[in-house]
């Protein structure tokens, strides 16, 4: 049996704007170091436009685009649009099929003459309880779910199972 590798995330400033980079594959497993990284990017830089580079990204799971969309709905509450860069055909399908153009400008090349300089952010692959990985899913696919009605409908099973699951789930 094949193992999938360990996703990558990185982040820097590129200009005055940070930079998120997100590469291999986006699963799960990593939902709650990435939301926690996510999160206290956010309060670190509320007002700044937030650069999401995925051109390395070989694929990434709903609970990973509801983390995305998390991210995109708290930037845009900010009053800014995020940026995200990825020409990763299979990828751009998924975020432009669940409306993330909504949520974000996205773009399929890196449109600065320069790369930008980022340093590795380790993801924590560890074990977690299930309570705490069924709440960190259903809030992604609850983001996820609220930025369109076919998304809505799509993931209306998944919330509706997780909310069985998790005691207190709903809302």
């Amino acid at each position: 049996m094949a193992t999938v590798p360990a996703p990558r995330a990185y982040c820097g400033r590129f200009d005055q704007s940070p930079i998120l980079v997100l590469k291999g594959q986006v699963r799960y497993v990593t939902a709650r170091t990435l939301r926690l990284f996510i999160d206290d990017l956010l309060a670190r830089q509320p007002g700044d436009t937030l650069i999401i580079d995925l051109r390395e990204l070989e694929s990434i799971d709903s609970t990973g685009m509801g983390l995305l969309a998390h991210l995109g709905r708290t930037t845009l509450q900010h009053g800014r649009r995020a940026v995200i860069v990825c020409g990763v055909k299979d990828v751009m399908t998924c975020l432009r099929s669940a409306a993330f153009d909504t949520l974000f400008i996205i773009v399929e090349r890196w449109p600065f003459p320069e790369e930008a300089s980022v340093s590795e952010v380790p993801l924590d692959e560890g074990d977690l309880l299930p309570d705490i990985m069924g709440r960190l899913m259903l809030d992604a696919h609850r983001d996820l779910a609220s930025l369109s009605e076919a998304n809505r409908q799509a993931f209306a099973g998944v919330i509706s199972a997780l909310e069985c699951d998790l005691p207190d789930a709903s809302r």
